[in-house]
C-alpha cells in the first residue's frame, strides 16, 4: 500500500486535514487491507460492507470508531481512487446522546492526591481547573499562561479555534511551584524521555486512569470527565451558561451541563425522598423504575435555550408593553413590496433598540416576512393580554384596586396626572421633542409662542355660474 498511502496522505494534506484525522484515516484503510490481505484498491463494495459489519457486530466497536472508518473509506475510494460517490452508499451511524457521569469535589480531591508525582498532579489539576481537552492540555506552552490577566490561551483547539479560559489563583500557585521544581522550557508538560517534545496524549490518559485506580473511583470514564466536572461546578458556583460555553469552546456544552446538573439534582431528590409520584407516575417510586427513567433521559438529546434575564422589573413591563397595546407591524412601516429576480420582497422599517433606538430597514422574502408576522398571531382559543384578566375593560377599575390591595399599595384617590405630549412621545418612541435635531446633544428652549391665526373655513363648493 506504499503508493496508495502516499497518494492518500498527499490528498489529505492538500485538504488540510488535521494530523489526527490523517492518522485515523490511514489506520482505518490499512486495517481493511490487512483484514483481507489484499490491496484496498482491489476490493469491491460487498467486501467493504462485510468488513463494516464485522467491526459493528463481531468486534462491537464504538459509534465514533465505526464512523471514522466509514469516512475514511469514502474519502479513499471517492477522492483518491476516483470512484463514483454513489457506488459507496454506506450510511453513517447516529451518535448516541448520553450525558456525562460527574465526580464530586471530594472525589476530585482524592484523585489529585493519588496522582503520584507533582507533575502528574498538576497535569490533572490543570485539566480540571481550566476545563481543557486532553489534546489541549498536552499542547500547552509556557507562553500560554497569562498570570497578569489570570487567563490561559488555548491555541488551535478543536475546530481550529483559539480561545481563552480561566486561570484560578490556586492553579497559578500550583503551576509556579511546578515550574520551580521541573523547569520546563517550551512545553508546559514535556515528555519524560525528550524534554523538547510534548507529552503524548496516551500518557496523559494513563496518568488519569492510574490516579483513578489508586483513589478507588469507579465512576466516570476517561480524563475528559474532568472537563465535564469543570463546567458543572462552575454552574453550581453561579456562573451563567453562556460564559461557561465560551470558556469551554464547545457549542454543546450548554446542553451537557444543564442535563447533567438536572439529572444529578433529580437523583439526589429521589435518594432523599423529596420527590412525589402521583397518578400514573406512581410506578416511578420503585428504585428500579426510577433508575431506568434516569438512564433513558441520559440517552436523550437535551435542547437548552438560555438568554440573559431582564435587568429589572421595569424592563419586563417595558418589554410586555410593546405587545399589549400595539400590533406586531403597522401598515405605515411597510415601505416597499416588489417583485424581484429572486422572488417577491418586502421592505419594512424597525427600531433598533440596541443601537441608540434608531430606525433601520430590513428586506425579506415574502414567505419569510409572512412567517415572522404569523408568529405574532395568536392561536385559536388564546386572548391578548389587554383583553384578558385585570387589563380587560370589564370591571377593570375594581380589579386594579384589588391588585393594589394584594400588593400592599396605597389606594389611588385621584386620577394620575396626564403626561404632556413631549413626555408621552418620549416614553412611547424614545424621541425627545426638546432635543436639538441637528447635534442631538443640546436642548431646545422656548423663547416665545406665536398666537394662533384664525383662517376662514375652506369651502369645497364651486362658485355659482355667471348667468348674466
Amino acid at each position: 500500500m506504499g503508493t496508495l498511502r502516499k497518494q492518500m496522505t498527499e490528498a489529505m494534506k492538500l485538504r488540510r486535514f488535521s494530523p489526527r484525522t490523517q492518522q485515523s484515516y490511514l489506520t482505518a484503510v490499512t486495517a481493511l487491507a490487512k483484514y483481507y490481505r489484499t490491496p484496498p484498491d482491489q476490493l469491491d463494495f460487498e467486501k467493504i460492507k462485510s468488513y463494516l459489519l464485522y467491526l459493528t457486530v463481531e468486534r462491537a466497536l464504538s459509534w465514533s470508531t465505526c464512523n471514522v472508518a466509514v469516512s475514511a473509506f469514502r474519502f479513499f475510494y471517492s477522492e483518491v481512487l476516483g470512484w463514483e460517490k454513489v457506488s459507496l452508499p454506506i450510511p453513517s451511524g447516529k451518535k448516541p446522546k448520553t450525558l456525562p457521569v460527574l465526580l464530586s469535589r471530594q472525589e476530585l480531591e482524592r484523585l489529585f492526591a493519588c496522582a503520584g508525582s507533582p507533575k502528574n498532579r498538576v497535569l490533572l489539576l490543570t485539566t480540571y481547573a481550566a476545563g481543557l481537552r486532553v489534546s489541549e492540555v498536552v499542547n500547552l506552552k509556557l507562553a500560554d499562561i497569562d498570570s497578569h490577566r489570570l487567563m490561559i490561551r488555548v491555541e488551535q483547539a478543536k475546530g481550529a479555534k483559539d480561545r481563552y479560559t480561566l486561570l484560578s489563583p490556586r492553579l497559578l500557585e500550583e503551576l509556579r511551584l511546578y515550574w520551580k521544581r521541573y523547569r520546563p522550557t517550551t512545553w508546559l508538560f514535556p515528555s519524560s524521555r525528550d524534554p523538547q517534545r510534548k507529552m503524548h496524549i496516551g500518557r496523559a490518559q494513563k496518568i488519569y486512569y492510574e490516579a483513578k485506580r489508586r483513589a478507588g473511583i469507579t465512576r466516570g470514564h476517561g480524563i475528559h470527565t474532568l472537563r465535564h466536572c469543570f463546567a458543572t461546578h462552575l454552574l453550581e458556583a453561579g456562573l451563567d451558561l453562556r460564559t461557561i460555553e465560551s470558556l469551554m469552546g464547545h457549542v454543546k456544552a450548554l446542553s451537557l451541563v444543564f442535563g447533567g446538573k438536572f439529572l444529578a439534582l433529580l437523583e439526589r431528590g429521589f435518594q432523599q425522598s423529596e420527590l412525589q409520584f402521583p397518578g400514573r407516575t406512581a410506578a416511578l417510586a420503585e428504585p428500579a423504575a426510577f433508575t431506568a427513567l434516569v438512564h433513558a433521559l441520559r440517552q436523550q438529546p437535551w435542547v437548552v435555550y438560555a438568554k440573559r434575564p431582564f435587568s429589572s422589573p421595569e424592563k419586563v413591563l417595558d418589554y410586555l408593553g410593546r405587545y399589549t397595546q400595539r400590533v406586531a407591524l403597522s401598515n405605515n412601516r411597510i415601505l416597499v413590496v416588489a417583485e424581484t429576480a429572486e422572488g417577491p420582497r418586502v421592505t419594512f422599517s424597525y427600531r433598533d433598540r440596541t443601537n441608540g433606538n434608531c430606525t433601520r430597514t430590513m428586506t425579506l422574502h415574502a414567505d419569510e416576512f409572512i412567517r415572522r408576522f404569523l408568529l405574532h398571531v395568536l392561536p385559536a382559543g388564546f386572548m391578548r393580554i389587554r383583553h384578558f384578566g385585570f387589563l380587560a375593560n370589564r370591571s377593570r377599575k375594581q380589579k386594579l384596586d384589588r391588585c393594589r390591595v394584594l400588593l400592599g399599595l396605597a389606594q389611588q384617590t385621584a386620577p394620575p396626572s396626564k403626561k404632556s405630549a413631549r413626555q408621552l412621545l418620549l416614553a412611547v418612541t424614545g424621541f425627545d421633542l426638546a432635543r436639538c435635531p441637528a447635534c442631538r446633544l443640546g436642548t431646545l428652549v422656548t423663547l416665545t409662542q406665536l398666537p394662533a391665526i384664525e383662517v376662514a373655513p375652506y369651502s369645497t363648493r364651486a362658485p355659482p355660474l355667471d348667468s348674466s
